[in-house]
């Protein structure tokens, strides 16, 4: 539901450039709220910087496809969506496998809840550099639709109506991301905890092991995104990939 308001609004008030400033601050001052939860042991703050964060990130993917979708025309398309969705499982995957050691590096703060506040904070510096390419995006893209002289996108007007002329062929991709993303997504949440009870593994070995599925999409996705790109049938491929998993 977030997704879907924001990317109105995102669409018809604010713009793509100013959205994607504001949706980055929202996702900072998420993560700050979370640590700063985490700080002074209040859980229920925790909750509310996470829901923020998801907030903002969700956005985030939704602008930078758009973008994407104004600079990549054709076969370009595919390969830039990849690359972009190879980028943020690499951040995924990392998030996995360094919280733990980054945390028992700051063994030497004694008090538990700062000690993972301050781990937490480490998410507060990525975002700010994520704020800093964000400007340096928007300023590219400003420069960019100058040189090129390309027209600023407008959406035409919405009526919730409009949802029954969407083809089938929409709503089975739809239905497909609805079954297939839970069962990745939803396992890497509880996968630590799974593969330290069922295997015993350690909390370093099993942040490992529950990041390779990220890791085979940051090596895989661009590879077959060039491969769409050239050879098409991109509906043959999304089968073959809901089939592999």
């Amino acid at each position: 539901i977030i997704c879907l308001v924001g990317g109105v609004l995102i669409d018809r008030v604010v713009g793509l450039r100013l959205g994607f400033v504001i949706v980055t601050i929202i996702a900072l001052i998420g993560q700050l709220v979370f640590a700063f939860g985490a700080i002074i042991g209040e859980f229920w703050i925790m909750l509310a910087g996470r829901f923020m964060l998801g907030i903002g990130v969700e956005l985030i993917f939704i602008i930078s496809h758009s973008f994407e979708a104004v600079w990549f025309k054709n076969k370009e398309l595919s390969f830039a969506i990849s690359i972009d969705i190879s980028c943020s499982r690499l951040g995924g995957a990392l998030a996995l496998t360094v919280n733990q050691p980054i945390y028992q590096t700051l063994n030497f703060i004694s008090n538990t809840n700062y000690r993972l506040g301050a781990t937490i904070m480490v998410g507060v510096l990525v975002l700010i550099a994520s704020l800093l390419c964000c400007i340096i995006i928007i300023l590219l893209d400003i420069r960019g639709a100058k040189l090129l002289e390309r027209e600023t996108f407008k959406m035409k007007n919405i009526n919730c109506q409009d949802v029954k002329d969407f083809s089938i062929s929409f709503w089975l991709v739809v239905g497909a991301c609805i079954i297939y993303y839970p069962v990745v997504i939803s396992f890497s949440g509880i996968g630590q905890l799974f593969f330290i009870k069922k295997y015993g593994f350690s909390i370093n070995e099993a942040n490992v092991v529950n990041s390779l599925v990220f890791w085979a999409v940051i090596i895989g996705t661009p590879l077959l995104g060039l491969v769409i790109d050239v050879v098409g049938f991109n509906v043959y491929w999304s089968m073959a990939g809901i089939s592999t998993a």
